[in-house]
């Protein structure tokens, strides 16, 4: 119903930056999975993407604005290797960088302020994804019982880190 009184232009940035929100967050948690040297980090994150698209019990990929399931697949796999494994910093700029495009002329100058701190800022998710994967899984042991179905999804995963297909 909000939508009829939000323009175009601001719906399309709106819908961006909902699709990518998760994709940064995943990328920092494949990040510490790289870095943690965790032993199922390829299963681990096939698994989380699936989660993201499909949730639990109700797909959750419409409400990113997607207008399929595969749509939302290519999106998140898509973005997880434009993302990488580096630095918050860097999965910042990529973040920028996707959501560009759709920036209303008009919003630009305030984006380029409230990009940064959205990312950054202490009370963001964003900064303590890595520091909270590490001590929640610190000195703990894990058996892999995480069974990604999405073939798609994890030969992307796969191509993050650098594994034979």
């Amino acid at each position: 119903m909000m939508r009829a009184f939000v323009g175009d232009g601001k719906l399309a940035w709106e819908d961006a930056i909902k699709k990518e929100l998760p994709c940064l967050a995943l990328s920092e948690i494949a990040a510490w999975a790289a870095s943690a040297s965790f032993p199922h980090r390829v299963h681990l994150l096939a698994r989380v993407i699936e989660i993201a698209i499909d949730g639990l019990g109700t797909p959750v990929w419409s409400a990113y604005s997607f207008s399929s399931r595969d749509h939302a697949v290519a999106h998140f796999t898509q973005a997880i290797s434009a993302y990488g494994l580096g630095t918050l910093d860097e999965h910042g700029k990529s973040f920028f960088i996707r959501t560009m495009s759709s920036v209303p002329r008009d919003e630009l100058p305030y984006w380029l302020v409230r990009c940064p701190k959205l990312i950054a800022m202490q009370e963001s998710l964003y900064p303590h994804i890595r520091t909270g994967l590490t001590e929640a899984s610190s000195g703990k042991s894990y058996d892999d019982d995480t069974q990604p179905e999405d073939w798609t999804i994890l030969t992307a995963v796969r191509q993050v880190f650098g594994l034979p297909q």
